[in-house]
């Protein structure tokens, strides 16, 4: 198992861990890789990937199996990159896509694995989108902003179904794995 750490330095930091973990341990470093040119905001990995967003509007994409860096995208939307998040349809052990929030409200579609292609950019939120949700049926996403938005994303038609304006902002949305629950936090 990996465990992958960005740091506000831009730096990607691979660890392996045990497969046994005990109290006294040693991670050993598995990799380094100066994966932006300012602080990494975001992580998600799926399959044999592992992407970063970052402060400079990057997309970096590792493959940690092969232990191989990818390449970069440059954000569709304007600004930094605070959430991502990958689909894996059940059955699959790799992703088909992934979600890219945006500092300027946007969320980018792209195709995952092969061609890492950019698919679609929709814009919805008023200010930076905090946190995304893709929900386990690929149907339909989650999303929350700075502007106190919560949104749903119909993925079929690739735009904005429904809108509410919460209370407080939210810092993270998600589904339960059956997708049943939507689950939204707030003052982390």
């Amino acid at each position: 198992m990996q465990l992958v750490l960005g740091t506000y330095e831009r730096f990607l930091l691979g660890y392996k861990l045990p497969d046994e973990l005990q109290e006294g341990c040693q991670l050993q470093r598995s990799f380094t890789y100066a994966a932006h040119q300012g602080p990494v905001r975001c992580l998600d990995a799926a399959g044999p990937y592992v992407v970063s967003g970052g402060q400079d509007d990057q997309l970096h994409i590792y493959d940690v199996k092969k232990n191989q860096d990818l390449g970069f995208m440059m954000n569709p939307g304007d600004g930094a990159i605070p959430c991502l998040q990958f689909y894996t349809p059940q059955g699959s052990q790799n992703p088909s896509y992934l979600f890219s929030g945006s500092d300027d409200g946007s969320i980018a579609i792209w195709k995952a694995g092969g061609g890492w292609e950019h698919l679609k950019l929709m814009r919805g939120h008023k200010g930076p989108v905090r946190s995304l949700s893709v929900h386990p049926s690929g149907r339909l996403a989650l999303s929350v902003g700075h502007d106190r938005g919560l949104r749903m994303w119909n993925l079929a038609k690739g735009r904005c179904s429904y809108t509410a304006k919460l209370d407080v902002e939210a810092d993270h949305i998600g589904f339960s794995a059956d997708g049943e629950v939507g689950l939204i936090g707030s003052g982390f």
